[in-house]
């Protein structure tokens, strides 16, 4: 400073040393760093004197261009101006921007993205790892503004959790974001950063355990994780193999990272709307009286409980539970109660603020004679807390070393029950100087009215019956009382103290002489009859208390137990998606088995404004509208199974109509689930895409193949998805598992309201190993466990398919019907033996699309086994009818659109499963 201030001084200038102009930072490590740090601090007021200048003021933390330094050498500084510079501009565009309704959410949510986050996450990518407090107050500021502007909140029916919420909304998670940023800093960094940079961050590394480079392993293994193809295999990430993999990055690997956020955030969403399905399913179980068993109780339900005994809430820590009864009873802890300064009473040190002393206090507990010890034997606790602020150059300095006060020790000679018993002494003695008594008793006089009474009382006994000796004693020691009293006033208050006392100390001696014991209960009734007339008497009592009064025997202090942290556990920014161990998002629904399933009676029948009858029928998946499909034979074959009734079905797939028949999302989809869940559907047949299970893509790619084979999307152990896969197969495999998830939840409800279902699908393969919907908990924990629910597995080759195509057909609700499906094979057809693997390049398609549909023969068997099962059922059950008025509008207009669409749009050619041009 010297010389910067000599170098200022040539040119004329003078160098601005005024507080929050030019300023220092101490922090001082090592041996001898308490002194140092009370020299400076304390006894300099935090100056450093500059020789002929002014002093150089120290403070703790420095602003420069956004970014704060601090003291402690902590981010905590740095995090809580991020947070309250955000907090700020949130509030400032909150009701025109961020609640303005007239804006969409996912624009709201993105604006706030570019607005608010982008200014706290500024500069992310060069924090270390956060601790988990920290992670906590960051994630929790970002979440609050997020949820603000869904408007899902705890507060909210859905009681969404924060993982759920941010998975709904396609959101990234605090973890996600510091990854992203620190290995897009670290590929800049070791672009245009200097080799001594690179040395400086290498050597923090060997000396720190918290270093920057730590952090980015961290975010490393989770980029390793979601693209294996673009970091080596099995590394263990030392600073040599972080060089090496920045110095083989390409310009493109930044993009590569942008990607990895994407595909974390599907993954979760995708998983998330699995978990979504699963308990949809389970509530609609329970509502329609299905019984399951206790779930698991998860691992975190049993850690250590610390519960707070004026309300139901629970706490991990004991600090938790003290700051809950401060914040919501307002009861303070009792170290509290003994902090009256930031200066301990029993030992005289300093501790600058409350909590560092309140600190002090509880650690004193493992002493038996130790300052909280000290402090309860000679203070008096307060109701309240007493505020205690720092003094302005002592604010937000770093660990400041405990000082001793000035002054001599403030510890009260007496206790605190001494000062108390004297204090009662004093009151006694006023209020008995109040009514005029006497300072003592002579002896002489106190003597004679012993003796006096004492001879009345033994006459009285002699002669009087038993029920006139208590009047008679009360006669004639009031008597005597007058008889003294009218000698002198003096003379009379004498003999009432003499005579209280009498009977406080001598009446057992006179009860001793009475030969009868039943004269003295009478006695000492009498005596208290006549003794609580005078006011003497409660003095004289409480004289009695203050005389037997002793010090109070010592309570030792409960010695504060080490308990085991929960928050110091936590792995640091955790990168660990339910993508990665589903099992233990849907353990809870589907590890429960049902204890208790009854069965619905009764199918439903809807009558149509017209007065008839009619049986509503829906097609899922059914694809395009040809001759000889399901809708076909319903039409043909209805009237020979229900001559009585009418048919309207709903085939439901893009290729009829794309926004009405999408199911996949869309008002279409809301309405067919209002309309299910009122009971308005009696049967329903199903084909969901297979695509994303087939076994087909196992099929190892050819040597000439010229674009990029199909891999296999999911696993037996992994039936929502494998690791590995790149945008679009998580793409193609999330809509694969929403449309399942959606065609066994329909299916469910119209099973539930009483009607029949069935549902087609390949046959597990031979390899265990592969992937299969029926090897999956959502048909064995649900669909399976329904009173009735059975397989049929054929072939399709004997309903006329090309090849031999083995197949399941699931059906619900109705009575066994495999000899009546097996009853409608085509007989004298030669077993096929092509097999559909590879690719046609005449056709431009894989040869397995020439099954994407069924062939007329299968179409015609699965409709007469269906109204063939729920003929039987509505004889032996009969029906329940529905009005088609009783439904919305809406939905109303939209079944007999789709019934219309459905009968007249028929297509050339079939469509393919996943179709991402137009959103399915």
């Amino acid at each position: 400073m010297v010389q910067i201030h000599q170098i200022f001084a040539k040119y004329g200038l003078r160098l601005n040393m005024s507080p929050g102009k030019t300023e220092a930072i101490l922090s001082y490590k090592g041996t001898g760093a308490r002194d140092c740090r009370r020299a400076r601090f304390i006894d300099d007021h935090g100056r450093l004197p500059v020789p002929g200048h002014l002093d150089l003021h120290v403070v703790a933390c420095y602003a420069h261009l956004g970014t704060v330094a601090s003291q402690s050498m902590s981010i905590a500084t740095e995090l809580k101006t991020r947070v309250g510079k955000a907090s700020s501009a949130f509030r400032q565009m909150r009701r025109t921007i961020f609640h303005n309704r007239h804006i969409p959410v996912k624009a709201r949510l993105q604006l706030l993205e570019s607005l608010v986050i982008s200014i706290l996450m500024y500069g992310s990518g060069a924090w270390p790892l956060l601790s988990h407090r920290q992670y906590t107050h960051v994630s929790h500021a970002i979440l609050s503004w997020q949820r603000s502007i869904v408007g899902v909140g705890f507060w909210s029916h859905t009681r969404m959790t924060d993982y759920e919420f941010l998975a709904t909304w396609e959101l990234p998670c605090l973890s996600v974001r510091l990854a992203k940023h620190r290995l897009l800093l670290a590929l800049k960094m070791y672009q245009h950063a200097p080799i001594e940079l690179w040395n400086c961050i290498s050597l923090e590394d060997d000396l720190c355990e918290d270093s920057w480079l730590h952090a980015l392993r961290h975010a490393l293994r989770w980029y390793a994780r979601l693209c294996p193809h673009d970091v080596p295999a099995e590394t263990d990430w030392s600073t040599v193999d972080i060089f090496k993999w920045l110095s083989a990055a390409t310009p493109a690997c930044a993009n590569r990272v942008r990607i990895a956020v994407k595909k974390h955030i599907l993954q979760e969403h995708m998983i998330q709307e699995v978990a979504h399905g699963y308990r949809d399913l389970q509530e609609v179980c329970t509502q329609h009286g299905i019984c399951f068993d206790n779930a698991p109780v998860p691992d975190n339900l049993l850690l250590q409980r610390f519960q707070c005994s004026t309300c139901p809430a629970s706490f991990t820590t004991p600090q938790g539970l003290s700051a809950h009864r401060w914040r919501v009873h307002h009861e303070i802890s009792l170290e509290r109660q003994y902090v009256f300064s930031s200066t301990c009473a029993a030992c005289g040190k300093c501790f600058w603020t409350a909590q560092r002393l309140q600190q002090h206090l509880r650690y004193s507990r493992k002493h038996e004679d130790g300052c909280l010890a000290i402090l309860r034997r000679h203070f008096d606790p307060q109701a309240t807390s007493t505020p205690i602020a720092l003094p302005d150059f002592h604010r937000n300095m770093h660990r400041l070393p405990w000082v001793y006060a000035d002054g001599p020790a403030s510890v009260p000679a007496t206790t605190c029950w001494v000062r108390k018993h004297q204090h009662d002494w004093e009151q006694w003695r006023a209020r008995w100087a109040e009514h005029g008594y006497p300072d003592e008793l002579p002896d002489i006089i106190c003597q004679t009215v012993f003796d006096r009474i004492r001879a009345i009382t033994l006459q009285v006994c002699r002669d009087y019956a038993h029920d006139a000796i208590a009047d008679q004693l009360i006669f004639q020691w009031c008597s005597f009382i007058d008889e003294c009293e009218r000698r002198s006033e003096i003379q009379g208050v004498y003999a009432l103290w003499a005579f209280l006392i009498w009977g406080r100390s001598d009446i057992t001696d006179v009860l001793e002489c009475v030969d009868d014991v039943d004269i003295g209960p009478i006695i000492e009734q009498a005596y208290a009859d006549l003794a609580q007339e005078f006011p003497m008497d409660p003095l004289l009592s409480e004289l009695d208390r203050l005389h037997r009064g002793r010090p109070p025997v010592e309570i030792p202090l409960e010695v504060p137990a080490s308990v085991r942290d929960p928050r110091n556990h936590h792995a640091l920014e955790s990168l660990d998606g339910c993508f990665d161990n589903p099992d233990e998002l849907l353990s809870p629904f589907v590890d429960s088995d049902v204890l208790r399933w009854p069965r619905p009676r009764g199918v439903p029948v809807c009558r149509f404004p017209d007065g008839s009858h009619t049986i509503v029928m829906i097609h899922l998946f059914s694809g395009r509208r040809r001759e000889g499909d399901c809708h076909f034979w319903a039409q043909t074959l209805f009237s020979e199974f229900f001559p009585d009734l009418k048919l309207c079905v709903l085939s439901l797939d893009t290729a009829v109509d794309p926004n009405l028949c999408n199911l996949a999302e869309g008002e279409g989809l809301a309405a067919l689930f209002r309309i299910v869940d009122a009971q308005y559907v009696a049967c329903s047949l199903a084909g969901p895409p297979c695509e994303t299970w087939s076994a087909a893509r196992h099929v190892p790619a050819p040597d000439d193949s010229p674009f990029q084979w199909p891999r296999p999307l999911r696993s037996a152990l992994r039936p929502w998805g494998v690791h590995g896969l790149n945008l679009r197969e998580l793409r193609q495999l999330a809509l694969g598992s929403k449309l399942m998830l959606h065609n066994v939840r329909l299916e469910l409800r119209v099973y539930l309201g009483g009607g029949a279902t069935g549902m087609e699908h390949p046959a597990p393969p031979f390899d265990m190993t592969f992937a299969s919907v029926w090897r999956t908990k959502l048909q064995s924990k649900f669909c399976m466990q329904a009173p009735g629910s059975q397989q049929i597995v054929f072939h399709q080759w004997r309903f006329g398919a090309p090849c031999f195509k083995p197949t399941t057909l699931r059906l619900l609700g109705l009575p066994p019907s495999s000899n009546v499906f097996h009853a409608e094979e085509i007989p004298g057809l030669q077993k096929p033996c092509n097999i559909l693997e590879g690719f046609d390049h005449t056709e431009k398609r894989f040869r397995t699309a020439e099954t994407k549909e069924y062939p007329a023969g299968l179409c015609k068997a699965m409709i007469i086994t269906l109204f063939t099962g729920l003929r039987t059922r509505i004889r032996q059950e009969g029906s329940r009818i529905h009005s088609f008025n009783d439904l919305r509008p809406e939905d109303g207009q939209w079944m007999l659109r789709v019934a219309e669409a459905s009968g007249t749009v028929f297509a050339s050619d079939f469509l393919p499963d996943y179709q991402p041009n137009r959103g399915t």
